[in-house]
């Protein structure tokens, strides 16, 4: 059924009037998922002022943009040439086995390659700020499918705090990838689903090829159901990724 305000007003009342013996598991959980994510964020700054995060998956993609951003985008999987570029990047350090390459769709590094116009410090503290603005949308889709599925407020509060808590969305967060893009795109194709609205559907897989075996099920799915319009704006979605890409890097690439 379809959850009105009127109801979920009182549903919140009832869940605020329940015994104390029962709120204070929830609120304790919600302290502990709290005291998590700030300790979470205060390793994070303390990595960044340390000058840790060169070891991150951000340096690899930092090395597929500078190519990119370079004008070296059609040899953009040279794995020669992006182990050369790397260990100029860092200076001549450089990670295990002498390269973290980047192996991500050739889009991706085109999509992404202004950052690379800034240093590799500069660029991983923009792309942290991205991440948390990603984050907070991401939050923001979670409340509100949680809303009208009339779940409490504290019922809201204490599932959005537990995903930003998880150590899981620390370790993302922390080495620059792109689990929290992926998560985004796959709260809102199911919503989207949902509601029947195939052309978002569709959209969010195309937002899934960032990572294109995270795609591979949604477009399973897609296929399986007939959803025929969703599939439609996919593949045309896709054909358009790919001529800019070619038009950008050559049909090489």
């Amino acid at each position: 059924g379809v959850c009105t305000r009127g109801t979920q007003k009182g549903s919140d009342m009832q869940d605020l009037r329940l015994p104390v013996g029962l709120r204070i598991p929830r609120l304790v959980a919600v302290g502990v998922n709290a005291g998590l994510a700030l300790g979470s964020l205060g390793l994070w700054i303390v990595a960044y002022v340390q000058q840790l995060t060169w070891r991150a998956d951000f340096t690899a993609f930092y090395t597929g943009w500078s190519l990119v951003a370079n004008g070296l985008g059609q040899r953009l999987y040279d794995y020669r040439l992006q182990m050369v570029t790397q260990q100029q990047i860092l200076g001549g350090g450089y990670l295990a086995g002498g390269l973290l390459p980047f192996n991500y769709p050739p889009h991706v590094a085109l999509l992404f390659a202004p950052i690379a116009l800034l240093p590799l410090d500069s660029a991983y503290l923009v792309w942290s700020v991205l991440q948390l603005s990603v984050l907070t949308w991401l939050c923001r889709a979670l409340w509100k499918h949680l809303e009208a599925e009339c779940v409490s407020v504290q019922g809201r509060v204490l599932g959005i705090s537990t995903t930003v808590a998880l150590p899981a969305m620390l370790a993302a967060l922390f080495l620059g990838a792109f689990s929290v893009f992926m998560l985004l795109g796959w709260l809102n194709f199911a919503l989207a689903l949902r509601r029947q609205d195939d052309r978002r559907a569709g959209l969010w897989v195309i937002l899934l090829t960032l990572k294109p075996q995270i795609a591979v099920v949604p477009a399973l799915v897609l296929l399986a159901g007939r959803r025929w319009k969703a599939i439609g704006v996919m593949v045309g979605g896709g054909l358009i990724l790919v001529a800019v890409t070619a038009l950008a890097l050559g049909v090489g690439i």
